[in-house]
């Protein structure tokens, strides 16, 4: 009898099996014809929510709540996104009793595309995704992305690719999501030797580590709250929060970076242009995204933000936050057309407690005006920094302002950058002084593939002449170490009143060489020299021309004049000045100090047929021997810049006459150089300002 019952039992479950393995077949089998025949129907409906051309190789219905769909492609010719296979999870039981298809979950598997179309595309119809977004019911559904492929190479040389990840969920009100993203740069290398012939050339890829994300938070109204928005990468850690409301956008947080990080690179010698993903050799990826924050030396601190999203505007309403406890804002205006048009204002005023960096530093603007477009930033603007006076350096700096028109960034062999730049106008102003350095058609190269050190190669016209240099900077500290060599080469001296107000009375070409260093203290140096010229009327020499009766000394033809320059937070100054000239030389040093204080001594040889011009050196000539070729006059100035006490240092004047002088020893003859010396100099001066 049980065993009656057992046998009764199991042809009961195989019959129920048979029926419901019989109706899932005639429902999988009615599905897929349905589906198979709805294909174009669905293909049209999609291709009327984009203007782009759809196609979908095939559709199955997998029991009990799948779709699969397999080589989806959007655009032709070439499409800009293609997906191999997609699977499509829906509610059974809403299809059944509610007649309606519910989607629940939808995953995509290694799409792939182009990076710029599909960009152009999303730019391009941003409002109306966001519109559609907003139009879907609100139920639970998980989206999964794995493996997605952008291709971000325009051209071959120099191609990359972008890969990511992407989960999302969302539950009720309740959203939450992760993924990673990482790019793959791909290098063309020199054909070697051993090349076989008519192969392509071979590359290298290096793979970039990972970004990692996560996010939860919550639907909204018409919009979405983040709670916390996580990203974490060995070199970058960001936490964020904050949402989008209609159109207004807003977000908080911080961000911690090591800038001097450089990417671990795996290389893979391969022949041929990886057009797929099957193309790549599989390399190791790091284990852990945890930024050491020991190395960190970049911070964003207190980050507060605000945008107005009408696109493709966006508006800046306000973007606040502390840089390296710095205070900076950005404001303006970002159009995202076919160019990238940027608008921007930025501020930046520099921490009270960095007193050995900025204790003069009041505030830094940056108003620009640009277009970013293929890797290509080009832009004018005016960049100005504002200063409080100092107690210590002169002379005091006022104000420091850069004009820079038609500047070009190239990015397309990044970290190689190009830079032109039409015209850079600087000018800086002190209490009682202005400045202006003008260079026309700058070029230059940033080198920024070294983790810590920085480099860069410039050029430009320099009025008539050019000037070229290059310079290093040290980014291991939080305020960069920057060394600068420059040379200038046969620029008029005269086209240079705007720099220094002297240059005015000079003529002649002027060459030169100059040291910036800002560690382990401000200061500029540097040697220049002014070939076959003349000073006119120079106001030095003007007033020794008066003073001394000397007409010839207003205009003054010189073969070379030069001069080592010093200027340091203490002050400035010129040393080793050399004048040769046919009747006049000129040697001594000049040093501006703290609060204008000058401190100078020069000796001036005057040749005798140039004394023999002026009345005063009447007597003074009777009593030299009659072979002497030229009589140097020392001098010291001294005092306030503009109340220059100038001096006769007599005793080197009367020691030199006695050298030149035969029986000097005689009272007489003495008395007689003394009166000569009273006649040129009767006592102290001070200099007219």
């Amino acid at each position: 009898m049980i065993n009656y019952l057992r046998k009764y039992h199991t042809k009961i479950i195989f019959c129920l099996s048979l029926i419901i393995l019989l109706i899932a077949a005639a429902i999988t089998i009615s599905g897929n014809i349905f589906l198979n025949k709805s294909k174009d129907t669905i293909i049209r409906a999609i291709s009327a929510k984009q203007s782009q051309k759809t196609f979908i190789k095939s559709i199955i219905y997998l029991p009990p709540n799948f779709i699969f769909v397999s080589g989806a492609s959007f655009g032709e010719p070439g499409p800009f996104l293609v997906i191999p296979q997609t699977l499509i999870r829906f509610s059974l039981y809403r299809l059944i009793i509610k007649r309606r298809f519910f989607l629940t979950g939808a995953s995509f598997y290694n799409p792939r595309g182009n990076y710029h179309k599909l960009y152009e595309l999303v730019k391009n119809n941003f409002q109306a995704l966001i519109d559609f977004i907003k139009l879907l019911p609100k139920q639970d559904i998980k989206l999964k992305l794995k493996g997605l492929e952008l291709e971000l190479g325009r051209q071959q040389d120099g191609a990359g690719y972008i890969r990511a990840d992407f989960l999302l969920k969302i539950k009720g009100n309740s959203l939450s999501g992760s993924g990673l993203i990482n790019k793959e740069t791909v290098h063309l290398l020199t054909p070697g030797a051993f090349t076989p012939r008519g192969a392509q050339r071979p590359f290298s890829i290096t793979e970039g580590l990972p970004l990692r994300y996560n996010f939860r938070g919550y639907l909204q109204g018409d919009g979405f709250f983040l709670e916390n928005l996580e990203l974490m990468r060995q070199n970058f850690y960001a936490q964020l929060w904050g949402g989008l409301s209609g159109s207004i956008f807003q977000m908080n947080g911080f961000v911690f970076a090591n800038s001097a990080f450089q990417e671990p690179v795996y290389p893979v010698a391969v022949f041929g242009i990886p057009k797929q993903r099957r193309f790549f050799v599989r390399r190791p990826r790091a284990l852990s995204s945890a930024i050491d924050l020991s190395l960190v030396n970049l911070y964003l601190l207190d980050i507060d933000c605000q945008l107005n999203l009408r696109l493709p505007d966006i508006q800046i309403e306000h973007l606040r936050f502390l840089l390296n406890n710095n205070p900076m804002s950005i404001k303006g205006k970002v159009n995202l057309a076919d160019k990238v048009l940027l608008d921007l204002m930025l501020s930046f005023g520099p921490a009270k407690l960095e007193r050995q960096v900025s204790e003069n530093l009041k505030k830094i603007n940056l108003a620009i005006k640009a277009t970013l477009k293929d890797m290509v930033f080009n832009g004018s603007g005016l960049l100005h920094f504002d200063f409080i006076k100092k107690k210590k350096a002169s002379p005091p700096l006022d104000k420091l302002q850069f004009d820079f028109q038609d500047l070009g960034l190239y990015f397309d062999r990044y970290p190689r950058i190009r830079m032109s730049l039409g015209k850079l106008d600087l000018s800086c102003s002190t209490e009682s002084n202005k400045y202006r350095v003008l260079l026309e058609d700058v070029g230059a190269v940033l080198h920024l593939q070294h983790d810590r050190f920085k480099y860069i190669e410039f050029g430009s016209r320099f009025y008539d002449g050019f000037l070229k240099g290059q310079a290093r900077m040290d980014i291991a500290s939080p305020y960069p170490k920057i060394s600068s060599s420059i040379r200038v080469k046969a620029v008029t001296a005269n086209k240079l009143e705007d720099v220094l107000i002297h240059f005015s009375k000079v003529y002649g070409k002027l060459d030169g060489r100059m040291f910036l260093s800002t560690y382990p203290v401000l200061g500029l140096s540097g040697r220049m020299s002014i070939r076959d010229g003349r000073l006119q009327n120079f106001e030095f020499f003007k007033w020794l021309a008066d003073f001394f009766a000397l007409a010839s000394l207003k205009r003054i033809d010189f073969s070379r004049a030069s001069s080592a320059f010093a200027v340091t937070e203490d002050g400035a100054g010129l040393y080793g000045m050399s004048l040769d000239s046919q009747d006049v030389d000129l040697n001594g040093y000049f040093k501006l100090g703290l609060n204008d204080f000058v401190s100078s001594k020069m000796s001036l040889a005057l040749t005798k047929p140039l004394l023999a011009e002026s009345p005063k050196f009447t007597r003074l000539l009777k009593l030299v021997s009659p072979d002497f070729d030229a009589l140097t006059f020392k001098f010291q100035l001294s005092g306030i810049l503009d109340r220059m006490n100038f001096k006769w240092l007599r005793s080197d004047l009367k020691r030199e006459l006695q050298e030149r002088i035969p029986n000097f020893i005689e009272r007489k003859i003495e008395r007689d150089v003394q009166a000569a010396i009273e006649d040129v100099s009767p006592s102290d001066l001070t200099l007219p300002p």
